[in-house]
């Protein structure tokens, strides 16, 4: 668990600095590196590849509805949609919840308060290191109240989400 919070808190310093910078292949590159790290320790890889996968999902979505309703403004854009380093991010955050944030397996209301609050603080840390900017307040507000459901919904895919069966053809199945 030591290694995963380290290779996270990593990861975010290395993508949030370098889009501040304009240089975010050092932060992709180490989010490859702690994802095939997990991935090699991980006895449930199909579930690790579809938690990364909704997580990207999920990104797409929320931050790339922020960004289009003009909520959060992103150092290295990538047009209307949020940037391929933030959408990292959300990746390098999921592959915590099996790991250093383990611990909120099953405690839903806590993962709601945990992303209100951290997320929050998260990209104000972020925006202060100029990677992102607030148009206002308001924009804090939404990323808590986002996330205050986003992270029970990335818990419960990480831990209890029932995971489709691969499709067996006719002749496998006989």
């Amino acid at each position: 668990m030591l290694i995963n919070f380290i290779l996270f808190n990593s990861c975010w310093f290395a993508l949030v600095l370098g889009a501040s910078n304009g240089i975010v292949w050092p932060g992709m590159l180490l989010a490859v590196a702690f994802l095939v790290w997990e991935f090699c320790r991980e006895s449930s890889r199909g579930r690790l590849l579809a938690l990364c996968a909704f997580a990207l999902s999920l990104g797409l979505l929320v931050d790339g509805s922020f960004v289009a309703l003009g909520l959060l403004d992103y150092a290295s854009p990538w047009g209307p949609l949020a940037p391929a380093w933030i959408l990292t991010l959300w990746v390098v955050f999921a592959l915590t919840l099996r790991g250093c944030l383990g611990w909120l397996a099953g405690r839903y209301r806590l993962a709601a308060l945990f992303g209100a609050i951290g997320q929050p603080l998260s990209f104000t840390a972020g925006s202060k290191l100029g990677a992102a900017a607030f148009p206002g307040e308001l924009g804090l507000v939404y990323l808590g109240m986002a996330w205050a459901v986003v992270t029970p919904l990335l818990v419960w895919f990480a831990h209890a989400a029932p995971l489709p069966s691969p499709v067996r053809s006719a002749d496998e199945a006989a």
